[in-house]
C-alpha cells in the first residue's frame, strides 16, 4: 500500500474511532482491501492514458512517413525524417512511463 493509501486509512480509522465508532480487524480489512483496488484502478488509468499518447505518437509517425513517400524537396524530406525519429523516440519515452505494477 502507498503512502497516500496508509494515509487515507488512518484518517478514516481516526474519524471512525472518534465520532464514538469500534474498529474490527474486519473494518481494517475492508478498507485496505478498497484501497488497494483504488490503488490499481489509478494505475490502470494512468497507464492506459500513457499508452494512448504513444499511440498518438506512432500515429503521426505513420502520417510523416506517408509525407517522406510521397517525396517533396530534400530539406522538406530531412525535416521529415527527424521529426518521425523524434516521435518514435517520444511513443518510446511515454511507454518507459508505464508503471510494471498496479500499486
Amino acid at each position: 500500500m502507498s503512502d497516500l493509501g496508509k494515509a487515507a486509512l488512518a484518517r478514516r480509522l481516526y474519524l471512525h474511532v472518534l465520532n464514538g465508532g469500534k474498529v474490527t480487524p474486519d473494518d481494517m480489512s475492508r478498507l485496505v482491501a478498497r484501497i488497494e483496488e483504488l490503488e490499481a484502478q489509478l494505475a490502470k488509468a494512468r497507464n492506459d492514458a500513457l499508452e494512448e499518447a504513444a499511440k498518438a505518437c506512432d500515429d503521426e509517425v505513420d502520417r510523416v512517413e506517408d509525407a517522406i513517400r510521397w517525396g517533396g524537396s530534400k530539406p522538406y524530406i530531412k525535416r521529415c525524417e527527424a521529426a518521425a525519429y523524434a516521435m518514435r523516440d517520444r511513443a518510446d519515452s511515454i511507454r518507459a512511463l508505464k508503471s510494471t505494477n498496479q500499486t
